[in-house]
């Protein structure tokens, strides 16, 4: 793993079977596999009867959030 603000953002699926080393099963992120992990986990959520419903903009913009933080390097 390489924090380096000029490295791609990466993402993993904690819902993999994937265990031990899981570095070759990072992907690079994006606005639409954020979406895809976000509906996962409202599924999840509803087989356990919390039933929320995001309206489509709603969910675009959940998915969108993580672009809006900004990479800064801190010195030690």
């Amino acid at each position: 793993m390489d924090f380096n603000c000029s490295d791609s953002i990466q993402v993993f699926d904690i819902n993999s079977s994937q265990y031990n080393v899981v570095n070759n099963y990072f992907i690079p992120y994006s606005t639409d596999i954020n979406k895809k992990f976000i509906n996962k986990a409202f599924t999840f959520y509803k087989g356990w009867g919390l039933d929320i419903t995001l309206k489509e903009d709603e969910l675009d913009a959940l998915a969108k959030y993580p672009e809006s933080f900004k990479c800064t390097l801190t010195k030690n």
